[in-house]
């Protein structure tokens, strides 16, 4: 939970660069980039609080395999589903902070769900508390990485 926190506090100091934009990196805005990141995490923690413990069931799945052993997700290849596409390019400051304070509210209580508890990705399957947490991990740590290049020079 560590790395996510961090992560997503990344994201947070960039908001002041949100506007920015570099095609040759992303056709998306600094600000897209962070509200997806943000619409991500949520939507999965609302998919795993809710989901039934007696329901998970493990199964192999490559593609999955693959980002836990890269750590990393590949850049271009996906396609975000509609739910987590934000709605506007940019926000204001004090929303994009607000967001972030609920998402933390919300994360607090991460932990104290059961193992077991579960959201199913569109491409990596199943997955239970712990690969969701790390899903959310590594997919954070990507657009963030995404944001980096379009700030560099």
């Amino acid at each position: 939970m560590k790395t996510l926190l961090k992560a997503l506090q990344s994201l947070e100091a960039y908001i002041p660069q949100a506007s920015q934009k570099k095609a040759e990196v992303s056709e998306k805005a600094v600000g897209w980039h962070i509200a997806h990141s943000i619409l991500v995490v949520d939507k999965i923690y609302d998919q795993v609080a809710a989901s039934d413990p007696a329901a998970y069931a493990e199964k192999y799945n490559g593609h999955l395999w693959a980002m836990q052993y890269t750590q990393t997700i590949p850049r271009g290849r996906g396609k975000a589903p509609q739910v987590v596409m934000p709605s506007s390019e940019f926000y204001e400051e004090a929303a994009y902070k607000e967001q972030f304070q609920a998402l933390l509210r919300k994360l607090s209580h991460y932990e104290n769900l059961s193992p077991k508890q579960h959201f199913t990705h569109h491409r990596f399957g199943m997955l239970d508390r712990d690969k969701s947490l790390m899903f959310m991990e590594i997919h954070t740590e990507h657009h963030l990485k995404i944001i980096q290049d379009i700030l560099s020079n």
